[in-house]
């Protein structure tokens, strides 16, 4: 097995950070780090669990430990927020640390892949040219993660050109505590700070090329992001203009015939 450390465990995506590594077949949770006030205390005592099923044992009772006195593992899971997760990760992959980051404070970096492994595992090529003895790996923003997957064997065969995306997303995607009750009770935000932007350059980057340097994809993209009143899961409504025309069979086969690297492994 091997060690691996994340960071801002007690947060909401800390939790699915812990939650998934504990099931892992390779990784060991060996350390997990919060803010210095809370270092010393035990997991289960501390964190406020919100994801289906309960603390995952193996990391129950292991004490919480802080950047600012302790070391993490050679590779690390950061679910630290973005004003944060900047300095730490910079400082953490500067000193030879391995960091999968899931913030955005890194993923507009030149050499900073934003990876979704069944779309653009080559991407990880990039990781060369980066100043540092460890390197950064991000994912994307959550819209763009189920955006860029069933847009992949589109691009492939038949070429984008345009793409225009309505998103209703929910409120988990807006972290703990969230959005206020009365902000989102019997009625539809229709504005996410920041989110249109994401996804539109993120999903150029991701479905792009890199070869010595990102090239974005040159396809248009339009964006509209709604905070609606469901917990989990986002769903969204896009239309795609291809470069190539393409029949209906043809369209449906291609999503059919898609494997990506972890289907294919």
């Amino acid at each position: 097995m091997i060690n691996v450390s994340v960071l801002g465990a007690t947060g909401v995506v800390g939790q699915r950070f812990v939650q998934i590594l504990s099931k892992h077949p390779w990784f060991k949770i060996s350390s997990i780090f919060a803010s210095e006030k809370r270092r010393g205390e035990k997991y289960k005592d501390t964190v406020r669990w919100i994801l289906e099923g309960g603390i995952p044992e193996s990391v129950a009772h292991l004490p919480l430990l802080s950047l600012e006195r302790d070391e993490p593992e050679k590779i690390v899971f950061s679910a630290l927020p973005s004003f944060i997760a900047f300095d730490v990760e910079e400082r953490l992959s500067k000193n030879g640390h391995y960091v999968f980051s899931n913030a955005s404070s890194h993923r507009y970096e030149d050499f900073v892949p934003i990876v979704v492994p069944e779309v653009n595992p080559d991407h990880l090529e990039a990781i060369k040219y980066q100043k540092r003895k460890g390197f950064i790996v991000t994912n994307p923003n959550c819209s763009t993660a189920g955006l860029v997957i069933p847009l992949k064997p589109i691009m492939d065969r038949f070429g984008i050109e345009r793409i225009t995306v309505l998103t209703m997303q929910a409120l988990s995607g807006a972290g703990f505590p969230g959005v206020p009750s009365l902000s989102i009770l019997d009625n539809i935000i229709p504005y996410i700070e920041k989110e249109e932007e994401k996804i539109k350059v993120e999903s150029k980057k991701i479905l792009g090329k890199f070869n010595g340097r990102f090239i974005p994809g040159s396809f248009k993209v339009h964006a509209r992001c709604n905070r609606v009143m469901v917990r989990d899961g986002h769903m969204e409504v896009v239309f795609v203009k291809t470069e190539k025309d393409v029949s209906l069979s043809e369209f449906k086969e291609s999503f059919v015939e898609f494997k990506g690297l972890p289907q294919k492994l």
